[in-house]
């Protein structure tokens, strides 16, 4: 630098700028760690024996397993076949699994995320919640904040519709900026975790094995519970969600959730201290578990106004689109007997559409490719007022809120966003990654549940087709099929609309599955429950 100027960085982040060095530094970090975790591994004092078993591998022996060891996907697979995998072999996989355990995106370090989740639910039970956030980050303007975007004085995230570009231009910002997207996708993890499920800020974000800098929230119960702020799901008492990369290349989240309440076997106890009040005691905490659970879990969206005690009004069930009527059987045709012949039984005819409306006029590109269409003044991309607590001001009376709306207003608001996402986001399509588990020569079956079973047995009709079972009714499973005794089946209107919450979903404006899975004593089960 002449005459003793300061540097100034550039604009455009250096990673983005050439993907060779980004590329290198990627390739040599994962070599560097991979060597620092092998040498860790080989210079412990009590891994001496497990290193002296790899004397006893030979070349024949590793020749003669090579054609069974790749027959095999997975290196467990391989370590599971003990009748043609000699153990030696077997036990020198295991000891490479154990050596690169710290080293992400490695066989070693998946097993070591299922060892802690089974942690976990060894210290804490069953876990109560589960979900999976889809972050669409070609669709947010999050993404945005980690670029030079965010420094353009037009550029807010305090309007309605951002104007984010076309769905195109986003896609190749990502595809050319690919640090940018870790950042963009580490601040949206970190701020689900301590905003919509309410954990400590310290508990967030540090590494394994690495002590805390300091606590920077006060210690609720010795939890993870925060004590400035509340989840959708109340006071969380531990989480623990490994991060997988998808198949749009982003990364998504399995979380599982641990709450704080009593056992039943705890529950019993304390009721049994006035005898004469135990069932009572026990139906009263049942159907309080069931509002509790439908609170948190919802699978039909017209079905909102409950949460608010209006059980008269519900909202417009979602359309089905025709193709989705066809695979769910609604066609009002007869079924078909085992043999193939014509029965009496009749499937129902249910109302459905060609195509959901468009988001967008035509005249602002309704006919265009997806890719070209503007992000501007889509459901997902937009950033709702009602969200925001609004403009705070200084009166003489102390602080007061600026043009807030009212709560009917508030709710009508909430609603109409809430079945407009559920439209674009919730909505399930089975593809090949919902078959990945299916048996060879048996039919594709949804690892999600998205199927439903008819049988009709003195008519000779059995057979299964895509879509849930549809409900109109709160049902309590008393079947131990599947391990669901207990689980508490909620509304369903709609054939494939999947579980979630809805007030997380309006906050993170993307596909969130959620599954409460938590259980219910179905012998102490209310036979009505007026508000839920």
């Amino acid at each position: 630098m002449e005459n003793n100027e300061l540097y100034a960085a550039p604009p455009i982040n250096r990673f983005r700028s050439n993907y060779k060095i980004l590329h290198m530094f990627q390739t040599t970090w994962s070599l560097e760690s991979k060597i620092r975790s092998v040498y860790s591994f080989t210079h412990r004092k009590g891994n001496r024996r497990t290193l002296a078993s790899f004397a006893k591998l030979t070349p024949q022996m590793l020749a003669d397993c090579y054609q069974t060891v790749a027959d095999h996907k997975t290196i467990g697979g391989v370590m599971r076949d003990k009748q043609n995998v000699p153990s030696a072999v077997r036990a020198a996989l295991d000891s490479m699994q154990v050596a690169t355990q710290d080293v992400l995106n490695t066989d070693g370090h998946r097993r070591l995320l299922r060892h802690e989740g089974q942690a976990y639910a060894t210290r804490f039970g069953a876990c109560a919640i589960f979900t999976t956030p889809n972050f669409p980050q070609q669709r947010h303007a999050t993404f945005l904040l980690t670029r030079t975007e965010a420094e353009d004085a037009d550029f807010s995230l305090e309007i309605e519709n951002p104007d984010l570009g076309v769905l195109g231009d986003m896609m190749k910002k990502q595809a050319d900026d690919p640090v940018g997207l870790a950042l963009a996708d580490d601040l949206v993890f970190r701020l689900f975790q301590m905003h919509v499920f309410g954990v400590r800020e310290d508990c967030v974000g540090f590494r394994r094995g690495r002590p805390r800098d300091h606590i920077k929230e006060a210690v609720w119960d010795n939890s993870a519970a925060a004590t400035t702020r509340l989840g959708i799901s109340g006071p969380p008492q531990a989480g623990h969600g490994p991060l997988e990369s998808s198949g749009r290349f982003a990364l998504h989240g399995h979380w599982r959730w641990w709450l704080r309440s009593l056992s039943y076997q705890r529950l019993v106890q304390l009721c049994q201290r006035e005898p004469e009040l135990l069932e009572s005691r026990l139906r009263e905490a049942t159907s309080e578990a069931i509002r509790s659970i439908m609170s948190m879990q919802g699978s039909s969206v017209a079905q909102i106004p409950r949460a608010f005690g209006d059980l008269e009004h519900p909202l417009e069930p979602l359309p089905l689109l025709r193709w989705q009527n066809t695979d769910f059987g609604g066609d009002g045709d007869f079924e078909k007997t085992t043999k193939g012949e014509k029965s009496c039984v009749r499937r129902p005819k249910l109302e459905s559409v060609q195509c959901y409306p468009c988001e967008l006029p035509e005249s602002d590109g309704g006919k265009l490719h997806p890719y070209k269409q503007p992000l501007r003044g889509t459901v997902i991309s937009s950033l709702p007022s009602y969200r925001r607590m609004g403009a705070i001001a200084q009166t003489g009376g102390g602080l007061e809120l600026g043009e807030t709306l009212s709560a009917a207003d508030w709710r009508r608001r909430y609603g109409e966003d809430a079945w407009n996402l559920c439209l674009r986001t919730i909505l399930h399509a089975c593809g090949v990654s919902c078959w990945k588990y299916s048996k060879p020569g048996m039919p594709p079956t949804c690892r999600h549940g998205c199927l439903h079973i008819y049988l009709f047995t003195e008519y000779d009709v059995k057979g299964r087709r895509p879509g849930k079972q549809l409900r109109n009714i709160i049902h309590i499973v008393v079947e131990d099929e599947g391990g669901m005794f207990g689980r508490i089946l909620t509304f369903q209107e709609h054939p494939f609309e999947g579980p979630t919450n809805y007030t997380g979903l309006v906050c993170v404006r993307c596909n969130l599955d959620l599954q409460d899975l938590r259980r219910v004593l179905p012998l102490y089960a209310p036979q009505e429950l007026f508000c839920i």
